[in-house]
């Protein structure tokens, strides 16, 4: 495993951020993958892609989402293109 140090993922159960480690050995069996960030020219709203896959053909899910800059924070306003298997 390899101690990112600086990137968290929000846990909806827990409801609380959770430290993000790049598993190199693929003892974990679970992937996050994040689409590249795509902008507005205000850099006020993101399209980004997000998807995790167990990684043994079990399932897995994704969704592309739509955010905005809202007081400071970004908040999502559309979610597409999802899908679970």
């Amino acid at each position: 495993m390899v101690d990112t140090g600086k990137l968290y993922f929000y846990w909806r159960r827990k409801r609380s951020l959770e430290k993000s480690l790049i598993d190199t050995t693929c003892s974990i069996n679970i992937f996050y993958k994040l689409s590249y960030p795509v902008f507005s020219r205000d850099l006020q709203t993101v399209v980004i892609g997000i998807e995790e896959d167990c990684n043994c053909s079990l399932g897995g899910w994704a969704f592309k989402a739509i955010y905005k800059k809202q007081n400071g924070k970004w908040v999502m306003v559309r979610r597409f293109d999802s899908w679970i298997s």
